[in-house]
């Protein structure tokens, strides 16, 4: 219970905005999703309702995340718990299993984008293959599940208990407010903290981090491949465009990992107590200051729940703006059936967009390499004949040269 009246003043200011904003923003990703997954018939579209299933999954469960906001609010300010045993387990397992799950689709979402650059052909058929979004629906219910498994220490001892009193003489009085929490072992709450912090922090940063390490040298070592098969200024763009995805994946993760790394630092703080690694820092930690930064940690995480939608939306309307200008050159790819036709029209989603641009990017490297043989072969000719030399090899048989030509060929053979 908090009470300090400017710190409930402060509770109220951070919870409301965090609470209203996420709601609306996480329901409106939700609808647009739906609305996605609904019009997207082509084969092609397949590719986009698979990643469209890992945006809607996050969504929902931010949301879950959010509605907890009310009874953390009520029992922050009123020191009592008043939603019963049921809402005590439900609140510590929407809680806990956010914590892995949330993390880990944003792991999967980074190596479907990974893949979607690096390899975009396999990756494109496999999903049309399936035709079906079975595939991400499978990968997120295997998240869930595992989730619940590893939160299940925690879920079990939740539960219920009166308020004690601690008084100067060392006299405990047991009041009639209600207490939610889950008080495990010692020895398993320390396995508990040190499984979770592993793997729904470190690792998850780790592998996300090697994902984007060798996404941006894939398109380091690309970006000279593009700059010779478009013109001048066009190639610039497309690595521009690229680099701008990859920027606005990474703040997102970015923006999820600096809300939940105060957290797990402060949680680790029982496992240093409990295992005695540096004596002084349960010492050092136990005034005001340090209580008060602890709480703030605590809250981070709701402010990642509700801020989400907000990096989709930012990131979505960049690639909107890149695709469309993007779509005047798409003429030169036949393989996009009706995606074509929509970036011709500037009618995209700015949903589907987040899987096109790399497929496209790579198809078009692809495909100009092959159809700019000709072009390039012209211009060789072009400044070969203005300096007299003509080199053997530039030229395939359909290309018309004169008998004066035909001669210094002859002469320089």
């Amino acid at each position: 219970m908090i009470e300090n009246l400017w710190g409930r003043i402060l509770l109220i200011i951070y919870f409301v905005p965090v609470f209203t904003v996420g709601m609306v923003g996480n329901l409106w990703v939700i609808l647009s999703v739906l609305r996605i997954l609904h019009k997207t018939r082509s084969p092609v579209n397949y590719t986009f309702r698979h990643m469209a299933m890992y945006i809607l999954s996050l969504s929902i469960a931010d949301i879950a995340v959010l509605c907890m906001v009310p009874m953390l609010l009520s029992y922050f300010l009123d020191g009592h718990w008043r939603f019963g045993l049921i809402g005590c387990k439900i609140f510590f397992t929407v809680e806990n299993i956010n914590k892995l799950l949330s993390v880990a689709i944003l792991t999967i979402m980074s190596f479907e984008r990974f893949l979607a650059v690096s390899r975009p052909f396999y990756w494109l058929c496999c999903r049309i293959r399936r035709k079906r979004v079975s595939n991400a629906l499978g990968v997120v219910l295997v998240l869930l599940f595992f989730s619940v498994l590893l939160c299940s220490p925690m879920i079990y001892y939740a539960d219920l208990k009166p308020l004690e009193l601690l008084y100067d003489d060392g006299s405990v009085e047991s009041s009639t407010q209600t207490l939610c929490g889950s008080d495990l072992p010692d020895h398993v709450m320390s396995l508990f903290i040190c499984y979770m912090f592993v793997l729904g922090f470190v690792l998850p940063l780790l592998f996300i981090s090697l994902c984007y390490f060798f996404l941006i040298q894939h398109l380091r070592k690309t970006r000279s491949s593009f700059q010779e098969c478009w013109p001048r200024g066009q190639g610039m763009f497309v690595t521009a465009c690229t680099t701008k995805v990859v920027r606005s994946v990474l703040r997102v993760v970015g923006f999820h990992m600096i809300c939940w790394g105060p957290f797990w630092l402060f949680v680790l703080i029982p496992i240093i107590e409990y295992f005695q690694l540096i004596s002084r820092v349960p010492t050092a930690l136990d005034n005001d200051f340090f209580r008060s930064l602890r709480m703030i940690s605590s809250f981070l995480p709701y402010l990642n729940s509700a801020g989400n939608w907000v990096f989709y939306a930012a990131m979505n309307r960049e690639l909107r703006d890149a695709v469309t200008v993007l779509g005047n050159c798409s003429r030169i790819s036949t393989n996009f059936g009706s995606n074509q036709r929509q970036q011709k029209n500037g009618s995209i989603s700015t949903m589907t967009s987040l899987i096109l641009r790399p497929f496209i990017f790579r198809a078009i490297n692809w495909k100009t390499r092959r159809m700019t043989t000709t072009t390039i072969a012209q211009s060789r000719y072009e400044d070969n004949n203005n300096n007299k030399k003509i080199n053997r090899g530039e030229f395939n048989s359909g290309l018309s040269t004169t008998n004066d030509e035909m001669a210094m060929r002859d002469e320089l053979l």
